[in-house]
């Protein structure tokens, strides 16, 4: 996947084939969580989920399909905005508030317009990459979940916008649960990163990459300094697999063990917003947490005595 992903962005082009539709639980604490709009509106998806159908669309500033298909979404709002409640949802990770402002005034973005804070929207419905569009029915059924504008997806909101719901069906996940081994005793490092954060980034946001950049090759550097220390790369679950995080290590010679953060649960868990971020945690709280990898101090040898196997 990693490198026909590499291959579509370069192109300006991203293209994703929607499978299976997911489980997903309907979170009341998130459903009933209130997010202010960037127009400054206080939105309750409960307000709307099983009142009417519902349009989420998932998307980053940074995202080049995002872009590409934020006009088709402005016009099926301006369409269909009065049966359908149409909601974009920034996932809120390498963003800022002019980034925002900037695409919403780019493409006229007049639907609400809300920050993912914490994640827990891309949790629970299973974010696997931008741009994604899920679309829920009054029964509070997802009847469809994909990348892109196409046939099918303009087929589903057609069918909502006449009965408000299709015949589609859907299961419930039962809530996930923190790993053991982030919750044991033992204090430890993890190193939040992504695999593309350095070559997709490069040109939207040049400054991030090189954070990317300079990020591992500090954890190269410390992982050689101290060889016994346990750092443990948690990479994002976008647009990556398990053989996307091999490429990754082969490409930066790192030697740390890495693992893709199923449905982004642990970036979640501890609100990893800005990319990358190294932590030290003990017994699943933090204790330590660095994240401009540009300045030269390293963890405190007090630290490092606490996180050596």
């Amino acid at each position: 996947m990693f490198k026909i992903i590499r291959l579509l962005a370069k192109a300006s082009t991203l293209i994703w084939l929607s499978v299976c539709i997911p489980a997903w639980a309907a979170d009341e604490a998130i459903l009933q969580h209130k997010f202010t709009s960037q127009q400054g509106n206080t939105i309750v998806l409960a307000d709307f989920i099983g009142v009417k159908p519902v349009y989420l669309k998932f998307y980053a500033t940074w995202c080049q399909p995002c872009n590409e298909q934020m006009p088709h979404f402005q016009k099926a709002y301006t369409k269909l905005g009065e049966q359908i409640a149409f909601i974009a949802v920034n996932i809120n990770l390498n963003e800022t508030d002019e980034a925002i402002l900037a695409m919403q005034q780019k493409y006229n973005m007049q639907m609400p317009i809300i920050k993912d804070h914490s994640g827990q929207l891309a949790s629970l419905f299973g974010l696997s990459g931008t741009p994604m569009h899920v679309l829920i029915d009054k029964n509070e059924k997802v009847i469809h979940r994909g990348h892109t504008v196409d046939q099918q997806l303009e087929q589903k909101l057609a069918g909502l916008k006449q009965s408000g719901s299709q015949t589609e069906t859907h299961l419930t996940a039962q809530p996930t649960q923190l790993p053991d081994w982030i919750k044991q005793n033992q204090p430890q490092l993890l190193y939040f990163s992504a695999t593309w954060c350095d070559w997709y980034l490069a040109d939207s946001r040049p400054e991030q990459s090189q954070r990317c950049i300079a990020g591992q090759q500090f954890i190269n550097k410390l992982a050689k300094q101290y060889s016994n220390l346990k750092i443990t790369g948690l990479m994002s679950n976008l647009w990556t697999e398990q053989k996307d995080i091999i490429e990754y290590q082969q490409k930066f010679d790192s030697t740390i063990p890495m693992r893709v953060d199923n449905n982004n649960q642990l970036f979640s868990h501890f609100k990893i917003e800005q990319l990358p971020v190294l932590l030290l945690i003990e017994q699943g709280k933090i204790i330590w947490r660095k994240s401009d990898f540009n300045q030269t101090d390293t963890l405190p040898e007090h630290l490092i005595r606490k996180a050596v196997n």
